[in-house]
């Protein structure tokens, strides 16, 4: 296992040349590349991004880590009944996840959704639609079977975020995603240390429903507000510190001739439609 072909000891000289003849100039000079670190930690589209993965993460991890201790406090479950409880929605939040990628996809390369529409729509499964749930578990009271619903169904639709908000940053820098993918990743592990040092500090020697109406309120306004910032100011543009200067520059001029070409096809369709014209 080789870093780059030129590093390979036993490849010939025209299975190199045909390698790096067939690499675009982009990903050969990626390597060289400065990272734009200003250009990175400036940009709204990132920060607003990892905004709605931080509320959706919240939401998360807080039925992740909370659920056995508030069906067991709150319900009087046992603990292997909760154990079941807080496993079993993972396998639903696989198929769900792997349905709603699939789908994203069809609806962007059908060309039924823009590629921010799409994002969009599945980040909002992961926060708004994830706090409705949330919120109906705040109010199920003593009811188990309504608290277990409202959990189950908070669990699955987190499984948006692959196709929401991971997604989001690849698609903002497909250069730079590892570096955006990492930012966004500190600021959940930030979440994970935060939410339950706020579930100790509302329920420790205090365990009624109205703490944990709390606790899971809490969760669901941060999902909100990340909801309400993606939808207002999030997009799926890709950004264009992603490109070095020569290939700003290439994707500028690729722009403007496509641009030319759909004036020349409108031209010419004009043209064809005045000349039916006269022959009647």
């Amino acid at each position: 296992m080789f870093d780059s072909p030129q590093q390979h000891p036993r490849i010939s000289k025209e299975e190199l040349d045909y390698i790096l003849s067939s690499t675009p100039a982009s990903m050969a000079a990626s390597t060289k590349r400065a990272i734009p670190w200003r250009s990175i930690l400036t940009s709204r589209p990132m920060w607003v991004t990892i905004v709605a993965h931080w509320g959706a993460t919240w939401g998360f991890y807080t039925l992740l880590a909370q659920s056995p201790t508030y069906f067991r406090f709150i319900h009087g479950w046992d603990l292997n009944s909760t154990g079941l409880i807080a496993g079993a929605p993972y396998i639903l939040l696989m198929i769900f996840s792997y349905l709603l990628g699939w789908w994203c996809d069809w609806l962007q390369k059908s060309g039924k959704m823009t590629r921010t529409g799409v994002r969009k729509m599945a980040i909002t499964m992961c926060t708004g639609v994830q706090a409705a749930f949330t919120v109906g578990l705040s109010l199920s009271g003593c009811q188990s079977g309504l608290a277990v619903f409202f959990m189950f169904m908070g669990r699955i639709v987190t499984g948006g975020i692959p196709a929401g908000t991971s997604a989001n940053l690849v698609d903002l820098s497909p250069n730079f995603s590892s570096i955006l993918l990492g930012i966004c990743g500190l600021s959940a592990n930030i979440v994970g240390a935060i939410s339950p040092l706020i579930v100790g500090a509302l329920t420790n020697d205090n365990q009624t429903i109205g703490q944990w109406r709390l606790v899971f309120l809490i969760a669901a306004s941060n999902m909100m507000i990340g909801f309400i910032v993606f939808m207002v100011w999030g997009t799926a543009d890709e950004q264009s510190w992603n490109f070095s200067p020569d290939e700003q520059q290439h994707e500028e001029t690729v722009h403007l001739n496509e641009q030319d070409n759909q004036s020349i096809e409108r031209i010419d369709e004009k043209g064809k439609m005045e000349t039916r014209q006269l022959e009647c």
